[in-house]
């Protein structure tokens, strides 16, 4: 699938591979880990009775020294009749609990394949003794919402076309976003790159705009070397920059 952020280290697996991954052992008498493909099938499930159907998926996951699975995370990309664009659902969690399970509804952006998720839908809970009930609850909940958060994409990617920027308000924004944690001393130069002169001309065509803004960045965060790809970093600080656009666009 074009455009899936792996994390470094991991490895990618099919959906079949990923059910038949082994059940590791409870941690301790609260833990409760459930199998990764639950999360999948859940999702995909409760998004059906929506209209939404999965165009593209993939997942990577990544293991422990002795060779068991650790951590998972995928992408599935839907469509529906009303989508002016694609919608993406990133889903992540981990048996060995370094990270709760978690869901988060986003966008992507053809032009520049950039995968943004947003902060209106995201998710997390951990695999302590009652996740199987709580997670089936999450999911047919955020399920329900996404449709309108599709909408609300498009209301918000019309007002970051139609907001313009002076050049060096810009370059204050990205120098916020830094503090933020959006961008690194690596990243900035990139986004300030991209800022100034956009690799891909559609991001120019309404001047200095928020949108023009928003691409800039989304490029600098996005793995250069697409084999050693950052979802879990990709996948927070898209959420500060959404706000942060948000508050900037009038939102």
């Amino acid at each position: 699938m074009n455009g899936l952020m792996l994390h470094a280290g991991a490895e990618a697996i099919t959906r079949e591979a990923l059910g038949s991954l082994p059940l590791p052992k409870p941690l301790g008498p609260r833990h409760n880990p459930l199998p990764f493909i639950e999360d999948v099938e859940l999702v995909t499930r409760e998004l059906s009775t929506h209209g939404l159907q999965v165009e593209e998926e993939a997942y990577g996951v990544t293991y422990t020294k002795e060779g068991d699975a650790a951590r998972y995370f995928g992408v599935l990309e839907l469509a529906h009749e009303s989508l002016d664009h694609a919608l993406v659902v990133g889903l992540r969690g981990s048996y060995d609990q370094s990270i709760s399970r978690g869901l988060a509804v986003g966008s992507r952006v053809f032009v520049c394949d950039n995968l943004a998720f947003c902060g209106e839908i995201t998710i997390q809970t951990k695999q302590t003794t009652n996740i199987g009930n709580r997670l089936p609850y999450m999911i047919a909940e955020v399920a329900r919402r996404v449709l309108q958060l599709a909408r609300l994409q498009n209301i918000r990617f019309d007002k970051y076309r139609e907001v313009e920027l002076r050049p060096r308000a810009g370059d204050a924004a990205l120098i916020e976003l830094t503090r933020r944690g959006v961008l690194n001393a690596n990243s900035i130069h990139r986004a300030i790159d991209e800022w100034d002169t956009p690799s891909h001309e559609e991001h120019a065509e309404n001047g200095y705009s928020v949108w023009r803004l928003h691409n800039a960045v989304t490029e600098a965060i996005k793995a250069k070397d697409p084999s050693r790809p950052n979802i879990l970093p990709v996948w927070d600080r898209t959420i500060v920059l959404t706000k942060f656009l948000d508050e900037v666009a009038g939102l």
